[in-house]
């Protein structure tokens, strides 16, 4: 039987890998606006802008318009190149050095019942945001593989699946 103390360490720990999920997603996985691009007018680049208070010290104060937090991703519609929905974002692999080597994506299932988790390598995968939300509330997931890619995939198996401990907790 699980104590308080294991429960709120195991939240902690849960809180962390969010919060280092989305600091690793956005340094791998671009991301990018559906809006098109502007118009060269043939002028040249404005000049470089001056960096965000505190970039020297590592604190970030903001989210810039090209960023996505972890929490909006969750749940994201994963689509093919031939615009078929496939799933949705189950969560994120994160490796040693923190960044982002993969997603876990609930794919087949109804209503949350059946179907697997397939883990897809995040050099296959770009994340698209709509202009409509600054939320979030229309991000989309573009898997480079076919539909029967991901049924022919074995399902997805975390350490806690194989009876592992996984790496940070050591």
């Amino acid at each position: 039987m699980e104590d308080a103390s294991t429960r709120s360490g195991d939240m902690m720990k849960k809180t962390l890998i969010t919060s280092l999920a989305t600091l690793a997603l956005l340094a791998s996985v671009p991301a990018f606006a559906q809006s098109a691009p502007p118009p060269d007018t043939g002028a040249s680049p404005p000049a470089a802008t001056a960096p965000s208070p505190g970039a020297g010290t590592g604190i970030i104060t903001s989210q810039t318009s090209n960023e996505i937090l972890a929490k909006d991703l969750m749940g994201s519609p994963v689509m093919t190149p031939d615009g078929k929905k496939i799933g949705v974002v189950k969560d994120l692999i994160i490796g040693p050095q923190g960044q982002v080597s993969g997603l876990v994506i609930a794919s087949g299932s109804f209503l949350g019942l059946g179907g697997k988790s397939v883990g897809v390598s995040a050099s296959k995968v770009s994340i698209e945001s709509g202009p409509k939300s600054g939320k979030g509330d229309d991000t989309m997931v573009l898997v480079r593989l076919t539909q029967n890619d991901i049924q022919a995939a074995p399902e997805f198996k975390s350490v806690d699946d194989l009876g592992k401990s996984p790496p940070m907790q050591k």
